[in-house]
């Protein structure tokens, strides 16, 4: 019983350590977006990537941890298509915010 606690506390640690991975990579690419950063958090990314591929092959007994990572993974691939999306809109040129940021230059 003792070590499906501990694994239980790790995988928790897990969750919370991608629920703040997920949103401080949020805060960089609204930065990104700004255009107070010069590109977009890549390696951010990338860790994230890594702890969700770490926590997919793990079996989750408990079933709340469970539910919680599903939400994070869902959660992440959303702002991910987003960020995506917005990417290929300010390489089109087409991005909302950076036409009115030009319109106000001009």
């Amino acid at each position: 019983m003792a070590r499906i606690d501990r694994d239980s506390k790790k995988i928790k640690e897990t969750i919370e350590l991608i629920r703040q991975y997920i949103q401080l990579t949020k805060t960089e690419y609204d930065m990104y977006f700004m255009g107070i950063n010069r590109f977009p958090p890549a390696d951010k990314e990338r860790e994230l990537k890594r702890m969700f591929r770490e926590l997919q092959d793990t079996v989750i007994n408990n079933t709340a941890l469970r539910f919680q990572f599903k939400t994070l993974r869902s959660r992440y691939s959303t702002l991910r298509m987003f960020w995506l999306r917005t990417s290929k809109q300010i390489e089109e040129g087409t991005y909302r915010k950076h036409r009115v940021m030009s319109k106000l230059r001009d």
